[in-house]
């Protein structure tokens, strides 16, 4: 076994992390020879290689091969493709991705030539060859690490009779799992990020310099590739190759600057792009927050925008559409690069009322995902996902931003920029130890917080909408930036949403003394049907849920539900929480005012007749009865 020294010639090389996207229609597959090996296509532009001559001694699979006119890329061989083969040797190419069960027959002392960077993925966790041990495995030096990790030696045990390194560097690398350079080239390599056939994790911990850099996300699907570097890298040109879903508003937010006329897509209709105005917000111009950007402007690095592009045919459900999204020619593309901490900038947009200030749509401005646990704010962030919004707290939650993404905020009225520390960037959707080691540790001198997360369920879907209650006895009863978030309602009105209501304002998250203990529950109902209520806490607290239509009356802590049947509308007065003993009066507001004569309860839910004396609830408000 050798490692390569520190002193290699390299020629030039194109580094692509492969995106093969999802493919929606049928491709009948086709088997045809080329040079006495057969093929079998498993895409429109792809092949597998799965057999050739039973005499064959020496093999050497192409990068690409041509048939009746059509030229196909070689990145998978199949199952046993050549174990009948008495081969000697075997050189594979640097564009395959996988490989099906012991393609190959060992047990001739066979010597394994791999062009391939990324050390190609086994389909059937069977190794390349049988008697695998009785082989030489030759790899390129830059790869070197990748192969003895991944194919040479495991849990102590080598797996090939040798590994050697060679001093080869195809044009184009293929890398499809997570990857890290044991050696940097001597010159500018193209470099590419893809999701298939697994999600690209790529780690830049050596300075170095690109020529072609392209990252590939899959937005329609939620599969992503990732690139955290740990030094300086520049790139001469930079892309984004993104798999959108047609017919929906996408929320995407790039590290560099996009001229929108330079934007293309595989669709035959014309992009739609806009960015969020948070000062029309603030000045109550709602029907004005989303503002149509023209061909001729260039999206901020940073920002959030949102992109909509339709269908060839009517069916949006199973069509994907790819954009390419070229980054501006200037210096600051090489951001997407960036090995420090990076502040994004905020906008103050002042408004007489709180809840409506200061709304910004940015974005994670790293191309991996990022831990929201580890910004040093409390701050709540609204996200779409696919036309409902969710509210996340850096405090509560553990939401970790995809690559890629926007997001909503609001600022502090001192607020004009946001930091990102380093250490919330990953590789993986579940964020990292660092950011949950953070989470709790501002959460333990926050111990004294109640968190209430009641759930919106119905029989009719699978989305469950969230508000949450945080009784807190520094928070102010009023609406505070830094602690609650009014509720962003759902483009989609098939989704049934929950929200708090008090003073007129809905919210996502409401974070408040006990006060009197008394909670407004609010919701739009998308269409007739069953729907239930789900308490999740670990809070102590005890909770009663009051259902004025029904008169009922019921325990609601954690694990706790309640079923209840609903018509499409808008529910402002019909649920109340009591919140532990009650000890004030304070008055509910709903969204619509009240009529005067309406069903009274008593603080058990039941339905009492005007002589009754004591405390009650007539129109989601609390009285007294003398």
């Amino acid at each position: 076994m050798r490692r390569p020294q520190n002193k290699i010639y390299m020629k030039r090389i194109i580094f692509t992390l492969l995106f093969l996207p999802t493919v929606w229609t049928c491709v009948a597959q086709e088997s045809f020879d080329v040079d006495g090996v057969t093929y079998v296509t498993t895409s429109a532009t792809t092949v597998s290689a799965r057999g050739g001559a039973s005499t064959l001694t020496s093999l050497v699979i192409p990068g690409t091969v041509t048939h009746a006119g059509q030229t196909y890329t070689v990145t998978d061989i199949g199952d046993d493709a050549f174990k009948d083969c008495p081969l000697k040797e075997v050189t594979l190419p640097s564009t395959l991705l996988t490989f099906g069960r012991e393609p190959f027959n060992g047990s001739n002392g066979l010597v394994i030539t791999s062009h391939a960077v990324q050390a190609p993925t086994s389909t059937s966790w069977k190794r390349i060859a049988s008697d695998s041990e009785k082989c030489t495995l030759k790899v390129p030096a830059i790869a070197f690490d990748e192969y003895y990790n991944k194919w040479f030696y495991s849990w102590g045990t080598s797996f090939f009779k040798a590994i050697e390194y060679i001093d080869y560097e195809p044009k184009t690398v293929f890398v499809h799992s997570d990857f890290t350079f044991t050696k940097v080239p001597d010159t500018t390599p193209d470099l590419q990020l893809l999701v298939s056939p697994g999600e690209g994790q790529l780690t830049l911990d050596k300075a170095m310099s690109l020529g072609a850099f392209s990252q590939q996300v899959d937005l329609a699907e939620g599969t992503f590739s990732t690139m955290i570097a740990d030094n300086k890298v520049t790139a001469s040109t930079i892309e984004l190759q993104a798999t959108l879903r047609p017919g929906s508003w996408n929320f995407v937010s790039f590290p560099f600057d996009v001229n929108v006329a330079d934007i293309t897509t595989d669709s035959k209709y014309p992009t739609n792009i806009r960015r969020y105005d948070g000062s029309a917000r603030a000045a109550y111009r709602m029907n004005e927050t989303w503002v149509d950007v023209p061909a001729g402007e260039t999206l901020q690095a940073y920002q959030g925008y949102i992109i909509y592009n339709r269908a060839d045919d009517g069916n949006t459900y199973y069509q994907r559409l790819t954009a390419v999204i070229p980054a501006v020619g200037n210096n600051a593309r090489n951001n997407i690069f960036l090995a420090r901490e990076v502040s994004v900038p905020l906008s103050q947009s002042p408004s007489e009322f709180a809840q409506d200030s200061n709304w910004n749509l940015i974005g994670n401005p790293y191309p991996c995902y990022y831990d929201l646990r580890v910004l040093g704010i409390t701050n709540p962030v609204t996200i779409n996902i696919w036309g409902g919004y969710s509210t996340y707290s850096p405090l509560d939650d553990d939401y970790v931003l995809r690559p890629f993404q926007a997001f909503f905020i609001q600022a502090d009225n001192d607020m004009n920029s946001l930091a990102f520390p380093l250490e919330g960037r990953s590789h993986s959707r579940y964020g990292n130890n660092y950011a949950r080691q953070r989470q709790l540790s501002r959460a333990k001198a926050m111990e004294n917080r109640q968190v209430l997360n009641i759930l919106l369920e119905s029989s009719q879907t699978d989305f469950a909408d969230r508000t949450r209650i945080v009784i807190n006895e520094e928070a102010r009863p009023d609406y505070e930036i830094s602690r609650d978030a009014t509720k962003f309602f759902a483009s989609d009105n098939s989704l049934q949403q929950i929200y708090t209501i008090a003073d007129g304002t809905t919210y996502a998250i409401n974070e408040r003394p006990r006060g009197d203990g008394v909670a407004s529950i609010g919701m739009k109902i998308a269409q007739n049907g069953e729907y239930t209520l789900r308490m999740q806490t670990t809070s102590e607290l005890p909770v009663t849920l009051i259902d004025h239509e029904t008169g009922i009356s019921q325990p609601f802590n954690a694990g706790d539900t309640y079923t209840f049947s609903a018509e499409a509308g808008t529910i402002s007065n019909r649920f109340t929480l009591l919140m532990g003993s009650t000890t004030g009066i304070r008055q509910v507001t709903g969204e619509e005012p009240d009529e005067e004569n309406q069903p009274t309860y008593n603080l058990s839910g039941q339905k009492v007749g005007a002589d009754y004396k004591g405390i009650v609830i007539r129109n989601g408000k609390k009285n007294i009865n003398k």
